[in-house]
């Protein structure tokens, strides 16, 4: 069964979303985020690929679903989103410490912020 999460960045004045259907769990997206999306370069990487079936092994997107990524004009607005879908985690580019990112998790079924690594 799919772990469904979504991963949001705040772009200007607007926070740009991708959907992710597999691993979205911690241990899965959350860990791929932490160890390979660490950059602002390769965050941007991640938004130009948009909508993807999985996030794991797949830097270059091939499991696109070539979707352009969601906009929101508020962080409450994404929220109210992530609220009504069918998505377990959102993962949220908190900010960035001496170029390196700092990334928070919000689990539905906790309904807390999750730490991560």
């Amino acid at each position: 069964m799919a772990t469904r999460s979504r991963i949001a960045v705040k772009e200007g004045k607007v926070w740009k979303s991708v959907y992710v259907h597999w691993d979205g769990y911690p241990d899965g997206v959350g860990k791929e985020l932490v160890e390979n999306y660490a950059l602002p370069r390769e965050i941007n990487k991640l938004l130009d690929i948009a909508h993807r079936s999985s996030l794991i092994g797949d830097p270059e997107g091939e499991t696109g679903y070539g979707d352009l990524c969601d906009e929101f004009e508020t962080l409450q607005n994404l929220m109210e989103a992530f609220n009504q879908e069918d998505t377990e985690y959102l993962y949220q580019l908190d900010e960035v410490i001496d170029g390196e990112v700092i990334w928070k998790c919000f689990g539905k079924k906790e309904n807390k912020e999750i730490n991560l690594y």
